[in-house]
């Protein structure tokens, strides 16, 4: 049988040989409460041993969501809608709001932020 090895390269030539590039012009900000980031004991033997341990406690409860995250949704009509609102409209979205690829006369909003622009806190009730 063959011994495995593993062949080591320099962390600038690791991004070369997988065309790593940034993806996203906006720079999202790394989302804890993403869909795709693991629970914080995930894969683990016991439930009260951690196998992911963020740099800031306070988001250990926020690991692991089972629903799409904003910047999930953010990020994902980024990629596949870029241009869908160009040209079209002049609406300028406010705190971290994006134009609506499905009309592009409001904003999609971060939640408890509401308006055309984002500009306005919801109402209670009004939660999605």
């Amino acid at each position: 049988m063959e011994e495995a090895t593993a062949s080591f390269m320099p962390f600038r030539s690791m991004l070369q040989a997988f065309g790593i590039r940034q993806v996203s012009p906006r720079r999202v900000p790394y989302d804890y409460g993403s869909l795709m980031h693991y629970h914080a004991v995930a894969h683990a033997i016991k439930v009260s041993d951690f196998t992911i341990v963020p740099k800031e406690l306070k988001y250990v409860t926020t690991m692991g969501t089972e629903k799409m995250a904003f910047l999930d949704a953010k990020v994902i009509n980024d990629i596949y809608c870029p241009n869908a609102c160009v040209g079209r409209s002049n609406l300028r979205c406010m705190a971290g709001g994006y134009p609506d690829p499905n009309n592009c006369a409001v904003c999609r909003c971060p939640e408890g932020l509401g308006g055309a622009d984002c500009s306005r806190l919801q109402p209670s009730g009004e939660f999605r």
